[in-house]
Order: C-alpha cells, then sequence, then structure tokens
C-alpha cells in the first residue's frame, strides 16, 4: 500500500524484473483501506470515512484481479484462513458480535459463534488448534478458548473485575500472550498454552515495581434519572465503611464506548 492519494493505493511488485502494477485504486478519496496478511490470498479490507460498511476483496497471489466477496452493511474484520475459509468477525445482523466463516471460492456463509444475548465480542483471535474469544460481560473481560468447529471450552483464568490491555495470538501458535488491568493496579502479564479448546499451561506474573493501595472493588446497580438500569464499580479502601466518606464519581457514555477496569494512576 502506498499514499499517493488520500486513500492509498495497492501495487504489486514483481522482485524479479523489479517492476511494478498497480492492481488496486478506490474511486472514493475516503475509502481507507487496511490488508490482511496471508501467505496464499491477497485480502483487502475497505471502509469509506466513519462508516461502519466494510467491503472486503480477495484474490491468491497468482491471480490478476481483486473480486469482490464481502460486500457488507455494518463491519468485517478476518480473523485467519482456514482452508478456502476466511473467518471474520462481524456486527451485521448482530450488534453484540459474531463470527462467520466465508467460502473465499464462492462466498457462501456458514456461522462460527452465534451472537449471545448477554455478552459482547470485542476481539476473536486465531490459534494453530483454535480461537480465542474477549468477551466483555458485564463490563469485565471475559476470555475462553474455543475449538476449530467454534464450540467453546476452557476459559482463562483472569479474575473478575479485570479488563485485557493486550492480547497476542498467531494462527501457527498455541500459545497465548496477554496483559490485564484492574481499577486499583496494573494486572499482570500472562502465558497461556492452549490445544483447541483445552487449557494446558497457565502461567502470571506482576510488572516489576507494581503499586497496588489496600482496596477492595464491588459491582453496584444503580437507576438513572429514565429508569435506566447502569452498572457500576465502587472501589473503596479496605476496613471498615460505616458512614458518609468523599467519593470521586467517573463516568463516560460516547460513542458506545464502556468504562472497563482500568488502572488510573491520577485517581
Amino acid at each position: 500500500l502506498t499514499d499517493e492519494n488520500a486513500a492509498g493505493a495497492m501495487y504489486a511488485f514483481d522482485m524479479d524484473s523489479r517492476r511494478s502494477e498497480l492492481y488496486w485504486q478506490p474511486d472514493d478519496p475516503r475509502t481507507m483501506p487496511y490488508r490482511f496478511p496471508d501467505d496464499e490470498w491477497c485480502l483487502l479490507c475497505t471502509r469509506r470515512g466513519m462508516e461502519s460498511r466494510t467491503q472486503v476483496f480477495v484474490r491468491r497471489h497468482e491471480d490478476a484481479e481483486l473480486r469482490l466477496l464481502i460486500d457488507g452493511e455494518g463491519q468485517w474484520w478476518p480473523v485467519a484462513v482456514r482452508g478456502r475459509e476466511l473467518i471474520c468477525g462481524t456486527d451485521e445482523d448482530a450488534p453484540r458480535g459474531r463470527v462467520v466463516a466465508v467460502d473465499l471460492l464462492d462466498g457462501a456463509r456458514r456461522e462460527l459463534v452465534a451472537e449471545r444475548s448477554d455478552q459482547t465480542l470485542l476481539a476473536f483471535d486465531a490459534t494453530r488448534t483454535g480461537y480465542l474469544a474477549h468477551w466483555m460481560v458485564d463490563a469485565q473481560s471475559f476470555v475462553e478458548l474455543l475449538d476449530l468447529d467454534g464450540v467453546p471450552g476452557d476459559a482463562l483464568p483472569i479474575g473478575d473485575g479485570v479488563s485485557i490491555a493486550g492480547l497476542a495470538t498467531h494462527e501457527h501458535s498455541d500459545d497465548v500472550f496477554l496483559a490485564t488491568s484492574t481499577f486499583t493496579d496494573r494486572g499482570q502479564r500472562a502465558h497461556a498454552v492452549v490445544d483447541g479448546a483445552t487449557l494446558v499451561d497457565w502461567h502470571t506474573t506482576r510488572p516489576d515495581g507494581q503499586l497496588s493501595v489496600p482496596s477492595r472493588t464491588r459491582r453496584i446497580r444503580v437507576t438513572s434519572s429514565d429508569g435506566a438500569e447502569v452498572p457500576a464499580f465502587v472501589i473503596e479502601p479496605d476496613g471498615p465503611t460505616d458512614g458518609p466518606r468523599p467519593t470521586l464519581m467517573w463516568g463516560y457514555g460516547g460513542f458506545n464506548i464502556p468504562v472497563m477496569p482500568d488502572h488510573k494512576p491520577i485517581f
């Protein structure tokens, strides 16, 4: 990809002849491209401006032209190529997210992981023998393993009141690396070894210089002025809690972005 225009352009570069050939350039300069790497397929995802609608173009590396595989009405994000299928996460027809396998040759679709009524899909990643799903459950992270058929298995033991600060997997490896965060400390770093939907090994460590204030976190629900139920976290010092005390309140409610457990030293 190059930035010859606002959106960029894509060229094929022949290493032997050292000649390049343009094979994708958008008509609309607001189109933003993202290339998903794969050994056999070239996959290009595009969105126009701030629109959620995603188009996914594909071609084998030896083919001459890109062709449109997905003309989505919502967001689509590639996860991995498995056989002749492209595994994608999407919020199309599923506001909380689901995972779909799309045939790279004929475009046929099958649902791999269905939308859940009480969980929101934040990320979906591939391992060598399965997948890893990061869900938001009641404004907290929940991470589970799935086999190649999308059947869920073990959950990673990250604890309660925790959010995922970083997560790394690879489709050719069964190692998973992640970092967590809580309201009261910088969390932990973890290494998992997985086998499909089964957790084989789990090791954690805490960053050097970790500072944690003696405290406890509890979950409450309050009713807003319009009658809506709003979940909240209360972080308080260890010890007796009788009587009123000064309280710092913080929240955010824009752009469909939740406030999840996150260490903020300024507080």
